[in-house]
């Protein structure tokens, strides 16, 4: 810092434009010791000043001075002047530039000189680049008669040292001008345009001076003497010709993606014009949202600059921010595992390995993959790449195999099993179900083979993929035993019969017996005199038909 009086200065060359505030302490330290720390200061940071350039670019009226301050020198001072009364001075070059033209604007400009006086002299001054004193002199007398001159300029006798003839225009009137034309040659060929703020100008310290003159152009004169100098006192601005804007764009790759510039926020591409060597400060957030599944990251800056970083381009210029794309991976698992990796943002293009493994008692299935890159298929692991947002769920399986009703045999792969068992089979393996039949229950109960209810033969092959119960489906049948008391016979025979079934009965008596009755027991059995009768088969039955002697 530097201490003037009881004002110390601190100069902080690392603060941030975009950054609103910064708080400080202060602490005195000297010989003696620190001191305490003053209070917290907070200050606002302001936007970089604009670049304030030291000359004019236009050259427009670098020189302006009132009207009607012109005086005719010649004896009695009589009216009127206005034809040498300067209001304005202006330079400008052609392009390229060759040749730098002075313009004087006068408050009325005629060819008629002030009374006493027999012509008007327009000088205007500059020092160019070189260091000299340069001056264009034009001579003008009634009709009129315009000579035009530039050279070296004597600022002591306000008159040129060197001459050269040249070319101008004169232009009476209101506001009239008079210009003239001197080679860049021939006063040290400034650098124009310029393109260093702290170069030299073409023109410094530019002035304008009329002057009554008596006698004949070209010929001895009496006097010459001033009639208006402009400025009154010192010298007008410097010029120099300014390159004009730079043409600055600001991009980005892909396009649509928002950046700032000073601070402002913009979407798509855009130019801006900005005064060569200026500074600012261009940045880009990151990440951005690319709708669903999509989103930009930050890569780069086309300088290389970091994400917020400050530039001073001297050239046209294009900075494009540069994005990468990620999609996101989502991972599901289905009931009977998990997956890995977890559901998670990835680099475009990225291949990325998943797996799934399964829970005990469950085998991997399949996976079910949407999105550009995805897979489906039974392969695990397996590699996906990242082409756009994919979602990748992974199915588990386990395989149960039962029968209906519960407590029966069944065969798998050659081993016999009487309760349902669950197997985590390899999706797609090959496996034998099967069963037997009949198959004994309770005494007067047996199963009979109904079917599979995948519908296969009562011993087929499978291969399932999911999770899947077979079940072998058996019907019940129940024994109906049928018994004949002395003197005849029955119908049917004892047999196995289907549980719900009806089955008629008859005894038939011998020669010389009659049928009594019948004596059944058991669910659905008959018992009494009716012959034929019928019995329904919802359990095991016994039946007796009684008969008696004549």
């Amino acid at each position: 810092g530097q201490t003037s009086g009881s004002k110390t200065t601190f100069q902080d060359t690392t603060a941030d434009p975009s950054v609103p505030h910064y708080f400080y302490v202060v602490k005195a330290v000297n010989a003696i010791g620190t001191s305490n720390a003053s209070n917290e200061i907070d200050l606002t940071v302001g936007p970089t000043p604009p670049v304030v350039l030291p000359y004019s670019c236009s050259g427009n009226n670098v020189v302006t001075d009132a009207a009607g301050d012109a005086i005719n020198p010649a004896p009695g001072g009589l009216g009127p002047t206005s034809q040498a009364d300067m209001t304005a001075i202006s330079f400008s070059a052609d392009t390229p530039a060759t040749t730098i033209t002075t313009k004087m604007t006068l408050a009325n400009l005629t060819d008629t000189p002030s009374p006493g006086t027999t012509f008007t002299t327009y000088y205007v001054v500059w020092t160019a680049s070189n260091g000299k004193t340069y001056a264009t002199q034009v001579d003008v007398s009634p009709g009129p008669l315009v000579t035009y001159t530039w050279g070296e300029f004597n600022t002591g006798n306000n008159q040129l040292s060197t001459f050269n003839s040249t070319t101008g225009t004169f232009n009476p009137g209101v506001n009239g001008t008079i210009t003239a034309d001197v080679p860049m040659s021939g006063v040290g060929n400034p650098t124009i345009p310029i393109t260093n703020v702290n170069g030299t100008p073409a023109v410094t310290n530019p002035y304008g001076v009329t002057i009554a003159g008596e006698g004949a152009v070209g010929s001895g004169l009496v006097f010459t003497q001033p009639m208006d100098r402009a400025p009154d006192t010192g010298f007008g601005q410097k010029w120099a010709v300014c390159p004009p804007p730079l043409q600055v764009t600001i991009q980005t790759t892909p396009a649509g993606r928002t950046y700032s510039v000073d601070g402002a926020v913009y979407i798509a591409t855009h130019t801006f014009s900005w005064t060569r060597g200026s500074t600012h400060t261009i940045a880009a957030p990151t990440p951005q949202d690319g709708g669903t599944g999509v989103r930009y990251y930050f890569s780069s800056w086309s300088d290389g600059g970091a994400i917020s970083h400050t530039v001073a381009p001297t050239n046209n210029t294009t900075y494009t921010a540069k994005f990468g794309t990620q999609y996101y991976l989502t991972m599901n698992a289905g009931t009977g595992g998990k997956v890995s990796p977890a559901s998670s943002w990835r680099t475009a293009g990225t291949s990325v390995s998943i797996s799934a493994t399964p829970s005990a008692g469950y085998s991997f299935s399949k996976w079910t993959g949407s999105g550009a890159g995805s897979f489906s298929g039974t392969t695990n692991p397996v590699s996906i790449t990242m082409n756009g947002p994919i979602t990748e769920t992974a199915t588990f399986m386990t395989v149960t195999v039962q029968t209906s009703p519960g407590g029966l045999s069944f065969i798998v792969d050659g081993q016999t099993y009487t309760a349902p068992k669950s197997f985590n089979w390899s999706a797609g393996s090959s496996h034998t179900i099967a069963t037997t039949t009949p198959q004994s229950g309770a005494p007067g109960v047996r199963y009979y083979f109904s079917s599979w209810s995948d519908g296969g033969t009562i011993s087929h092959t499978v291969t399932p993929t999911t999770t899947t119960t077979y079940t072998a489906k058996f019907g019940t049948q129940y024994y109906l035993t049928m018994n004949a008391g002395t003197g005849g016979t029955v119908t049917p025979n004892s047999g196995w019969k289907t549980t719900g079934s009806t089955v008629a009965i008859s005894a038939k008596p011998s020669t010389g017996y009659s049928f009594t009755n019948w004596s059944g027991t058991g669910t659905g059995s008959f018992s009494g005199t009716d012959n034929p009768a019928s019995v329904i088969m919802n359990g095991p039955i016994s039946e007796t038909a009684s008969f008696s002697h004549n």
